[in-house]
């Protein structure tokens, strides 16, 4: 059985959606595009609990990388918001998170539409280790739109 229709990732990429053409650096680890709907509702203490739709709610987008040296405006808006005590507006914005193949193509996109900064971490050093130093960026958001365009 053929397995054509199943999607391989190989690497991710990421930018801010409307700030410019260029991608930030490729994520190596990608975790947190899930969406629930069911709560457990019962009409009085003696009824058994039911599952019905409730309000959606979405996980923190998750997003893990070797830590890149350059800039990108993924990481100053992070920096903006994290490290800005506040002092100016916070700008929530759309994520562009694309599911590239080997070649580079777009094979899957999604927009996480409304995203925040919510954590920055980098992983703990130790000088007898020779691993790659692994950062973290953790991002709250309004919803998810899958671009099927890019589909080919």
């Amino acid at each position: 059985m053929a397995l054509n229709n199943v999607v391989q990732g190989f690497y991710f990429s990421v930018k801010l959606s409307g700030d410019s053409a260029n991608t930030d650096a490729e994520f190596q680890e990608v975790s947190g595009l899930i969406a629930s709907t069911v709560g457990n509702f019962t009409d009085n203490n003696n009824d058994p609990e039911n599952r019905l739709p409730a309000k959606v709610k979405f996980e923190n987008l998750v997003l893990k990388r070797g830590v890149a040296l350059t800039d990108s405006d993924l990481i100053v808006w992070c920096q903006t918001v994290l490290g800005g005590a506040l002092v100016s507006p916070i700008q929530l914005k759309n994520i562009v998170l694309n599911l590239n193949n080997e070649q580079g193509l777009v094979m899957e996109s999604w927009n996480i539409v409304g995203s925040l900064p919510v954590q920055w971490k980098i992983s703990d050093f130790t000088s007898q280790g020779n691993e790659v130093l692994i950062e973290t960026l953790e991002f709250s958001y309004g919803y998810i739109e899958t671009n099927v365009s890019c589909k080919n």
